[in-house]
């Protein structure tokens, strides 16, 4: 459970795409990677901390998801919560990201919406994005060796 393991990965780091796994650990106190997703984003709302992040409006949609389904104030609440966290980027879904996505997609086998967000780190210069999924940085890291791949659960 080592904050300090998570921020040496992150060392050097000016701005992070974030996945949908690690925002909803953020917003679930129960998951095990809360403690690190908090973290996370203690520093990204920190106006002295240099990391800044981006999230793919994939990443906006499924965070919506439990919201919408809980009823419209819950709803207006996570939209205003995505919209106006300090320093936090949502990225639209255009036709490069698309086209990236396509292209992330046919060499790693990703999902639709994971290569969705894979993509807009690559589109934007990201240095690095952070998941809960083990499975990306040995998937991606090969292809894509200028991104860091950054896991939540390798700090558990």
């Amino acid at each position: 459970m080592s904050l300090a393991t998570l921020d040496a990965a992150l060392a050097g780091v000016g701005l992070v795409v974030i996945d949908t796994s690690v925002w909803l650990a953020f917003v679930t106190t129960a998951d095990a990677t809360h403690h690190l997703a908090r973290h996370l984003f203690r520093r990204v709302a920190a106006d002295h901390d240099p990391l800044r992040a981006e999230a793919s409006m994939v990443t906006a949609t499924e965070a919506l998801v439990r919201p919408a389904r809980a009823g419209t104030a819950d709803l207006a609440r996570m939209r205003a919560y995505l919209t106006g966290y300090p320093h936090l980027t949502l990225v639209p879904v255009g036709l490069e990201i698309a086209t990236a996505a396509a292209v992330v997609r046919a060499r790693s086998g990703l999902k639709t919406p994971d290569a969705l967000v894979v993509a807009s780190a690559l589109v934007n210069g990201a240095d690095a994005v952070v998941s809960n999924d083990d499975a990306w940085a040995k998937r991606l890291g090969a292809a894509y060796p200028a991104t860091r791949w950054v896991g939540l659960y390798a700090h558990r």
